[in-house]
C-alpha cells in the first residue's frame, strides 16, 4: 500500500502566509503627511492625527495614542484627549535640514487596543527668512 497523505495540510503554508500577511498589514498603513511653515510657535497645531488614522475623538484616551520619533529633539507631541498633533519646539528649517531641498520630521503614531502603527511625516516649509546673498 502507498503512503496516505492528508490533503488539508497541502494548503497549510499558503494559508499561513496569507494569515501573517493580512495580520501585519493591519499593523501599518500609508504614510500620514502634514506640512507647516518653519518658525511656528511652540504649541502650534499641526493636524488632527486621531481623525486621520480613523480614531473617534471619544476613543483617543482609551486607545492610548502616542508619538514616537527617532530624532534627538522631540519636535512633535499629541494631545492625549483630542488626538491633535502639535509642535513642542520652534523649528528652524535651516538649522534642522541645512541646504536640503526637502525637510521632513518623521514620526510613528502608535495606537493600542488593538495595536496599530502609522508612519507619519511633517514637511517643514521654508518661509524665506534669511537675507539674500548676492555673488558678484
Amino acid at each position: 500500500m502507498g503512503k496516505v497523505s492528508n490533503p488539508r495540510w497541502k494548503c497549510y503554508p499558503h494559508q499561513l502566509f496569507f494569515f501573517l500577511f493580512y495580520s501585519f498589514q493591519s499593523l501599518t498603513s500609508a504614510v500620514i503627511r502634514y506640512s507647516v511653515p518653519e518658525e511656528m510657535d511652540r504649541g502650534s497645531f499641526v493636524g488632527h492625527l486621531a481623525n486621520d488614522v480613523g480614531i473617534p475623538r471619544t476613543d483617543v484616551a482609551g486607545r492610548r495614542l502616542r508619538i514616537s520619533s527617532s530624532s534627538n529633539t522631540q519636535f512633535l507631541n499629541i494631545n492625549s484627549e483630542t488626538g491633535d498633533l502639535f509642535l513642542t519646539e520652534r523649528v528652524d528649517r535651516e538649522e534642522l535640514c541645512d541646504k536640503m531641498h526637502l525637510c521632513l520630521l518623521m514620526f510613528e503614531a502608535v495606537v493600542e487596543n488593538p495595536l496599530q502603527i502609522f508612519a507619519g511625516e511633517v514637511e517643514i516649509q521654508d518661509i524665506n527668512d534669511n537675507s539674500p546673498v548676492f555673488v558678484p
